[in-house]
């Protein structure tokens, strides 16, 4: 049986209401230590939401704000950090280690930690990072020729050391994909917290390559091949641009966004095929069955054509429990239900004035529970039952109503 806490379906309200904010925004300190139980000084840490799953695989694709950057700072000669927010909810804590200046630049791979800010101060126990090593990868074509502008996408796959890093009282941090473009010598350089790690290499006129790697450097020899080119639609057919198609299962590698008419070219693997994922920016989403090379007709392009189903989208407005007033800077995310979990924490929404809200999630991914924090009140685990996708599917909102917390506890 599910139990239904202070939710309620309800119409728009009808005039307009002030928020009422009882509390700053929440802040998170910590320390950051090295390998060697040292501080890791003047490192740059970066707060962020936590990002969704479109904006993490534009940010692999080199989109400039895809996600935006809340806070930045770098660690002092303790290894000290603090960082404002500008609500509660669900962020990203991320250190980047200092590039070694190489040709052509190294990216290094992000190492980051997952909290839910609430509204008192916010203090991790000690960020232990791990040894970085260095992974070049060259990309060359049949005759051995280097290929300028492959994109590489590079995975680590475990730590070099995990019994390094693990330790009671410390926070093991997670670590984050990293892509580059080869140079005009087909080379691209990485630094990343592992010595092992799975690497994509695609390129225009050529077919994909993945493999896994456990070696510091890997030269990948590409096949000529013209790939397939999607057509990404909508349920009317209108084409949905800005759309990334990717392949593999959880986390898959991005390869390339879709254009203005909704049109993207990937490379193929494989004599089988292999499937992709489509995903746009509003959640609506696609899985494809296995596309191998066909005998194009006349000469012409392997087009696939793909339609997107609509994202899963829930309405809502978050009040004060107490005055009826909306709570305008409410954060709000997907819960999976299970503690001690950040699953679901990327999709997540801010409410609009007025404490409205949309969350929107892939079309794939029904959730059982929402969550909703902000500043001053307590926050709230909402369990979603038949009622609430009803409501959802006729695009009815929902109405969350959250409890201040107690005067001295807002201190």
């Amino acid at each position: 049986m599910l139990l239904f806490c202070e939710l309620a379906l309800t119409d728009p309200p009808g005039g307009a209401l002030h928020a009422q904010q009882p509390s700053a925004p929440p802040t998170v300190a910590g320390r950051l230590i090295g390998p060697d139980l040292e501080p890791a000084v003047g490192l740059e840490v970066q707060l962020i939401p936590v990002p969704g799953s479109h904006a993490r695989r534009l940010r692999e694709l080199g989109v400039a704000d895809a996600v935006p950057i809340i806070g930045r700072t770098r660690s002092d000669a303790e290894g000290r950090f603090e960082l404002r927010a500008t609500r509660a909810g669900p962020h990203q804590i991320e250190v980047r280690a200092a590039a070694p200046e190489t040709e052509p630049p190294t990216v290094v791979a992000p190492v980051y930690v997952r909290r839910v800010l609430r509204a008192r101060p916010n203090v991790l126990a000690p960020v232990q990072l791990p040894k970085m090593h260095n992974l070049v990868i060259g990309v060359l074509d049949e005759e051995g020729q280097p290929v300028e502008g492959a994109l590489v996408v590079v995975q680590a796959s475990e730590w070099s050391d995990p019994s390094s890093w693990v330790h009671k009282g410390k926070t093991s941090p997670t670590f984050g994909r990293a892509s580059a473009r080869t140079n005009e010598g087909g080379i691209a350089r990485f630094s990343l917290p592992t010595a092992k790690s799975s690497v994509a290499v695609s390129a225009a006129g050529f077919n994909l390559s993945i493999d896994d790697l456990s070696r510091d450097r890997a030269a990948f020899r590409l096949t000529r091949g013209e790939g397939v080119t999607f057509r990404v639609l909508d349920l009317d057919g209108a084409p949905v641009p800005r759309a990334v198609i990717r392949v593999g299962e959880y986390e898959a590698i991005p390869l390339a966004l879709t254009d203005a008419r909704g049109e993207a070219t990937v490379g193929l693997a494989g004599r089988k095929g292999i499937s992709y994922q489509i995903e746009a920016e509003d959640g609506a989403f696609a899985r494809t069955a296995r596309v191998k090379r066909e005998p194009p007709p006349s000469g012409e392009p392997q087009i696939v054509e793909v339609r997107l189903w609509p994202a899963f989208e829930l309405r809502g407005q978050v009040v004060d429990a107490e005055t009826d007033e909306p709570v305008e800077r409410a954060t709000i995310w997907i819960d999976d239900g299970l503690e001690g979990t950040d699953r679901g924490q990327d999709r997540l929404v801010w409410a609009r004035p007025g404490g409205e809200f949309t969350l929107k999630t892939r079309a794939d991914y029904v959730p059982p529970a929402i969550r909703i924090a902000a500043a001053g009140y307590k926050a709230k685990r909402v369990w979603l039952g038949p009622e609430h996708y009803a409501a959802a599917d006729r695009r009815k909102p929902i109405r969350v109503e959250l409890k201040p917390q107690q005067k001295e506890a807002r201190r």
